[in-house]
């Protein structure tokens, strides 16, 4: 979870240790920030209020 990925080099800095793990489930970086869901580097990111609504 990351609190506030509002620059790029924070929501880099989240992503970073989710894309080491070498496997294949799906991975998701869950924030306090409001913003629609994306997905960086196959990474979807995803507000936590929206995580809690089922997303």
């Amino acid at each position: 979870m990351s609190d506030d990925i509002g620059a790029d080099s924070t929501l880099e800095r989240g992503i970073a240790p989710i894309l080491s793990i070498g496997d294949a489930f799906p991975k998701v970086l869950i924030t306090r920030t409001r913003h629609e869901p994306h997905t960086r580097e196959g990474v979807l990111v995803l507000n936590f209020a929206r995580w809690l609504l089922g997303g």
